[in-house]
């Protein structure tokens, strides 16, 4: 009996996700048929127009600039060209001008977002390694003054910013558990700090 009620809301709930899924997927498909729809018009239309101005050779180069970019500001300004220019080579050449704006434009666009992802990769470690080492010496710092008080905490804080290397500043928090009072420990970490040497603070 349980089994059969678990079986039929599976069964509902994936009918309900299918329909919900169905519906959003048709909406979207809905808003991008429209927009390649309204672009291909309007490709089609400066093409036939160009033919009909200028010539035929002139509708096939503008075709092929226009192939190069999908951008609807680029569609504009040559949908504008075709009535202001006097000839073809005049709309050819001012549209491979602006062509040369917008390809300016989406390499940059392009370029930004590689750094963007380069950076936040390069952020993401350093923060990640700064972070690390903040939160080791945050908790040897706290479970120094949990086990020998504040005075001990205080002195480990500024030995703490001389300990060169992160594998030692983790030693720290196993020293804080090893050691039997705070002279012990603040002598591991001293000695640890200058010599740059963990292993025990040896």
């Amino acid at each position: 009996m349980l089994a059969e009620r678990a079986k039929q809301w599976t069964e509902d709930w994936f009918a309900e996700g299918r329909e919900s899924g169905l519906k959003e997927g048709i909406e979207q498909g809905w808003v991008i048929g429209l927009t390649q729809g309204f672009e291909q018009a309007q490709r089609q239309m400066l093409l036939r127009q160009a033919r009909l101005k200028f010539d035929v050779r002139t509708a096939e180069r503008l075709s092929e600039m226009l192939n190069l970019t999908a951008l609807p500001a680029a569609l504009r300004e040559v949908g504008d060209s075709v009535i202001e220019c006097s000839s073809g080579l005049e709309l050819l050449i001012r549209t491979l001008g602006e062509q040369g704006k917008h390809w300016q434009e989406e390499w940059v666009a392009e370029g930004r977002r590689s750094g963007l992802q380069e950076g936040l990769e390069k952020g993401r470690d350093q923060g990640l390694r700064l972070g690390m080492e903040k939160g080791r010496r945050d908790l040897a710092v706290r479970q120094t003054r949990l086990k020998f008080g504040d005075a001990a905490a205080e002195r480990l804080l500024p030995l703490l910013d001389r300990v060169p290397t992160a594998a030692i500043l983790a030693e720290v928090g196993d020293w804080v558990i090893q050691c039997g009072d705070a002279a012990e420990l603040l002598a591991r970490v001293e000695n640890a700090a200058s010599s740059g040497n963990g292993q025990n603070g040896l």
